[in-house]
């Protein structure tokens, strides 16, 4: 609601106003609505939301830059809701998740500063889109792989994969 308030203080006094802002009526908030149902399905079944919620935000005109620290926001909270439940059932290695973290940290750091290198030196922030598309093929095309194997080497040891009696 406050979102919305402010958007019609914007509106009303023609100040602050982006030609990427997201409208949250008509066909725009359709979008929203049906990529996050997607999103949901997307996550669910071990994509993530992004890979749905993500080319939907471009294609509606948001900043590439938005749209890439939008899904890194979501997968903040994603990502600590799952380690604290993970660590109140006692089922978190700390010592390894601390240790997996601070790798990860560090690549994150890497690749960014990389990419914002690439982006101040060519003055296109499209190159963030193109990583989002390498990024989306790949986890489509990979996902199915790993599971697909996963499940496999489950049935051949009689493990039960699906979790039922």
């Amino acid at each position: 609601m406050r979102v919305q308030a402010e958007r019609e203080i914007r509106k009303a006094t023609k100040i602050g106003l982006c030609k990427s802002d997201i409208e949250y009526e008509g066909a725009s908030l359709v979008k929203l609505i049906i990529a996050s149902i997607g999103g949901g399905l997307a996550g669910a079944v071990g994509l993530g939301g992004g890979v749905v919620f993500n080319p939907v935000l471009v294609g509606m005109g948001v900043h590439p830059a938005v749209v890439s620290s939008t899904g890194m926001y979501m997968i903040l909270f994603s990502a600590l809701i799952n380690s604290m439940t993970f660590w109140l059932f006692g089922n978190l290695y700390v010592n390894f998740a601390l240790w997996l973290g601070f790798w990860s940290g560090l690549g994150i750091f890497i690749f960014l500063s990389i990419v914002g290198a690439i982006i101040k030196k060519y003055q296109r922030p499209s190159i963030i889109v193109f990583f989002l598309g390498i990024v989306i093929a790949l986890s489509s095309i990979l996902v199915p792989i790993i599971n697909s194997i996963s499940l496999v080497r489950a049935h051949r040891q009689g493990t039960n994969v699906w979790g039922f009696g």
